[in-house]
This record gives C-alpha cells, sequence and structure tokens, in this order.
C-alpha cells in the first residue's frame, strides 16, 4: 500500500527500493510457493473465491479516512488493495515496515489481519534481518572516514539532535537528503553505493523516532564492520545493546575503542558472530513466518 516497489536496484532512482517485499517474495517462491503479486491496478475480482492461502500485505502511506479517499486519489492510492481485502475471507498478514502506519488504527478495514509482523517487541517478527538476506560477510577493510552517519531529514527534532552531536565532536559526516545544507552534509548516495561506503566508516551514529522499534541498520553497519552507537532505539533491548544518552555519551563511547586496539576488535568480532547463516539464506525468516502463521490457524 503506497509503495514504490524495484526488483532491480539498478532501476530505481530512490534511496531505497522497499527491499522486505521483494526478499519475502524470493524467499517463498524459492522454498516452492507460487507467489502473486497484486497492485492497484489490477483487477482484483478475478482473484475472489480462488484458492489463495494469504496475502502478504505491505504497509506504507494509506489513508485512513473516507475524505482521505478522494485527497489520496493519485498519491499513494491503495483503495483497490483495501477494498479487496474487506470484500473476501482470504486471511491476511500485515508487514509493519514503517511504525508511521498502524493498521490497527485505519478505520477503513473491517476486518484485523491474522498476523503481524513488525519491529517493535508486541509484533516482533524479525524484518530487521531481512536487509542481509543473499548477503557476504565482509573482510575488514581500511577505515578512511571516522564518523560516518546514514540520515535523511525527515524529522526536526532527530535532525537536530544528530547536528547537535556532530557540533559537539566537531567531525564526522552526514549523508542522506536534507531540506537546508550544513558543514557536516555530503552528497547523497543510492542503495547500491550504501555497503561500499560503509565498509569505509569506522564508527556510526543512528537516532530513532520510535524508541519502541529496532533497525535494520543494525545489521548493515555490522556486516561492514562498523561499531554504531545508537539512541532512542530498541527501548526493550531486542536487538540494540550499544546505546548512549547524549552526545557526550557518543564521544567518551568512541574515544574508549579509540585508545583501546584491543577493545576495539574484540566489539567488531563480537557483532560479527551475531549473524548466522540461516540469515543469509533466507531460511530463517522463512521458518519464522511459517511456525507464526501455524500457530495462528
Amino acid at each position: 500500500m503506497g509503495l514504490k516497489t524495484y526488483f532491480e536496484k539498478d532501476k530505481s532512482k530512490a534511496e531505497g527500493f522497499n527491499h522486505e517485499l521483494c526478499d519475502i517474495f524470493d524467499i517463498f517462491e524459492k522454498q516452492g510457493h507460487e507467489c502473486v503479486m497484486l497492485s492497484v491496478s489490477d483487477k482484483y475480482k478475478k482473484y475472489e473465491g480462488t484458492d489463495l492461502d494469504y496475502i502478504f500485505l505491505f504497509n506504507g502511506p494509506t489513508p485512513t479516512t473516507e475524505s482521505g479517499r478522494k485527497m489520496m486519489m493519485f498519491k499513494n492510492y491503495s483503495f483497490p488493495i483495501i477494498d479487496f481485502i474487506n470484500s473476501n475471507n482470504i486471511p491476511y498478514v500485515y508487514f509493519w515496515t514503517d511504525c508511521r502506519y498502524d493498521i490497527r488504527e485505519n478505520k477503513l478495514f473491517n476486518r484485523q489481519p491474522q498476523l503481524i509482523l513488525s519491529q517493535e517487541s508486541e509484533h516482533y517478527g524479525h524484518l530487521d534481518k531481512l536487509c542481509l538476506y543473499k548477503k557476504e560477510l565482509k573482510p575488514y577493510q581500511d577505515k578512511t572516514i571516522k564518523l560516518g552517519i546514514l540520515l535523511n531529514d525527515t524529522d526536526k527534532r532527530r535532525s537536530k539532535s544528530v547536528l547537535a552531536n556532530l557540533k559537539w565532536l566537531n567531525y564526522g559526516e552526514l549523508r542522506g537528503k536534507w531540506k537546508e545544507t550544513n558543514r557536516f552534509l555530503k552528497e547523497s548516495i543510492n542503495e547500491k553505493e550504501l555497503d561500499s561506503y560503509l565498509s569505509s566508516v569506522k564508527y556510526s551514529y543512528n537516532e530513532a523516532v520510535n524508541p519502541n522499534w529496532v533497525s535494520q541498520k543494525y545489521w548493515e553497519m555490522i556486516l561492514n564492520n562498523v561499531i554504531c552507537f545508537y539512541r532512542h532505539y530498541d527501548k526493550d533491548n531486542l536487538l540494540i545493546t550499544i546505546k548512549v544518552n547524549d552526545e557526550i555519551d557518543l564521544e567518551e563511547s568512541i574515544n574508549k575503542y579509540e585508545d583501546d586496539e584491543n577493545d576495539y576488535i574484540k566489539q567488531l568480532a563480537s557483532q560479527l558472530c551475531l549473524i548466522r547463516d540461516e540469515y543469509l539464506d533466507g531460511s530463517f525468516i522463512y521458518k519464522f513466518i511459517i511456525e507464526k502463521l501455524c500457530q495462528n490457524n
């Protein structure tokens, strides 16, 4: 709903390409399932009464009121999808990949999903690990950037806080889309350049809008041998343990590893040990989803 989706990264001019949908599609097809993708241009009536086992619904910007139907007629248009779900009894799974859109608060749906998979504790579905699908562990590369932060300017409070950290440290760089320039901001990078860039970064910092959620950036950093410090993330400690409270805490944490190379090496090694083969080949997330579906039948 409300998502632009590219199955080939090179075809995308966007910062991301909604990889969760593409990865789940690929994982389930490789396990022998027949998958059909429905878009808003499809004629949904032909699927009513068929032998579809489940609908996997991925979230994006979606109206929550009837008046919103008219206002969003051409932008993020998703009403055929909503109407299709409302008009049949096929069980559906809600892949809640964006914390801004909670289907439980959307009154346009007349029935709730059989299963919700998210990145917060109540419905935690390990979706953060999808960014590891079809990736490979990388050897350590020389780090040419001491502190590199990947962040789009989408929330004023978070943006101001990140800039405050950089001003306090007086070093580091920002990569992302920002409305206003600042002395730390470099040119933006696209999805296919991400791993190459992170391989050259020694430390990073990530601040959340919603403290209940984990982050797929956690795994992207580990995969590229980056020590990343987090603030306002994962309050239930599902994944993230390296957390800082403010800019002073961040500076002291970086200095600790700068002053002791053994601690730095140990931290990188402990991070890499968290990545399992079943995350890389998709078997973990497949088994998890299937088991959840069986439990909810």
